[in-house]
C-alpha cells in the first residue's frame, strides 16, 4: 500500500470530475462482485482495467507489485472456493481471486488519480445526504481521507521501524513459524502507534494555525465541473450496469430462462 499514493499527471483520467471518478469505481467494483459471466468476465474486466489505468498515466507496475500484500487474502479466498462441490472448483477459485484483484486494483487507481481535495470533495457529496439525520458530511469526509493519506506513511513507519530493530539484531528469525513471527511484530506496535498520534497532533495545530473549521459556509481554490469526459464515461457505467442488471435478470444469458 506504500506506493498507492496520488501521483499528479494530466491525463484524461485525472481530469474527471471527483463524483464521477468515484461513483465509477463504485459501479466498477459492485461489477466486479457481482457479474454473472464467471472467470471470462472478470478476465475480461482486469484486462480493460489495466488497459485504461496504463493509457491514463497510472503507475500500473507499482500497483500490481501491491497485490503481493495481499497474498493471505487470496489464498483464504481460493482455498473458500476450492471447498465447494462440482468440477468447477478451480475456475471458481480462480475467478474469485480475480474479482478480488479487480476491486482492489480499482481502488487503488481512484487513490492514484485523485488529489486530497478532490477526495474529499467526492465523500462530502456522498455523505451529504446524512445531513438529514443531523450527521455532519464535513467531518465523515475528513476522517476518511486523513485515513486514507495516512495508510501509507503509517505502513512506512513501520516498515523504517522494523529495518532499525533489525540492524540491532532484533529482527524476525529466519525460521521462526507464522505464530512466532505475528509475535515478533508485536513490538513494532508501541514505537508506530507513538508516531501516529505524534503526527495527529501535528496535523491538528496546523489545521488549526491555518485557520481551518468544519463548521460555516467554505470556499474552494479549485471549482470542478464536468467535462466532455465525465459525459462519455457516465455512458459507460450506464453501459456497465444495464449489462450487469440483463445478465442477472430473469430471462437473462445466465438466469436459466
Amino acid at each position: 500500500m506504500r506506493s498507492v499514493t496520488y501521483r499528479p499527471a494530466d491525463t484524461f483520467l485525472y481530469r474527471l470530475h471527483p463524483v464521477t471518478k468515484g461513483v465509477g469505481t463504485f459501479i466498477w467494483i459492485v461489477w466486479f462482485s457481482l457479474h454473472p459471466w464467471g472467470l471470462a468476465g472478470s478476465a475480461a474486466g482486469l484486462f480493460l482495467l489495466l488497459v485504461v489505468a496504463r493509457a491514463g498515466g497510472v503507475p500500473v507496475l507499482d500497483t500490481l507489485r501491491e497485490l503481493k500484500g495481499l497474498a493471505l487474502l487470496l489464498v483464504v479466498v481460493a482455498l473458500v472456493n476450492l471447498t465447494g462441490d462440482g468440477p468447477d472448483g478451480g475456475w471458481r477459485a480462480v475467478d474469485a481471486v480475480a474479482r478480488v484483484c479487480g476491486v482492489f486494483l480499482w481502488s487503488a487507481v481512484l487513490v492514484t488519480i485523485s488529489s486530497p481535495a478532490e477526495l474529499t470533495y467526492f465523500w462530502e457529496q456522498a455523505f451529504c445526504p446524512l445531513g438529514l439525520f443531523g450527521i455532519e458530511a464535513r467531518e465523515l469526509a475528513l476522517v476518511m481521507v486523513i485515513g486514507l493519506r495516512f495508510l501509507p506513511v503509517v505502513l512506512g513507519e513501520m516498515e523504517r521501524i522494523r529495518m532499525a530493530q533489525a540492524a540491532r539484531g532484533a529482527g524476525l528469525s529466519p525460521g521462526a513459524g507464522p505464530l512466532a513471527r505475528l509475535r515478533q511484530l508485536f513490538p513494532l506496535l508501541i514505537p508506530t502507534l507513538v508516531l501516529s498520534i505524534q503526527r495527529a497532533g501535528d496535523l491538528a495545530l496546523a489545521m488549526e494555525a491555518r485557520g481551518y473549521r468544519l463548521t460555516g459556509q467554505r470556499t474552494r481554490y479549485y471549482e470542478f465541473r464536468p467535462q466532455a469526459g465525465d459525459l462519455a464515461a457516465a455512458l459507460l457505467m450506464l453501459a456497465l450496469v444495464v449489462s450487469s442488471m440483463w445478465g442477472i435478470w430473469p430471462g437473462g444469458p445466465r438466469s436459466g430462462g
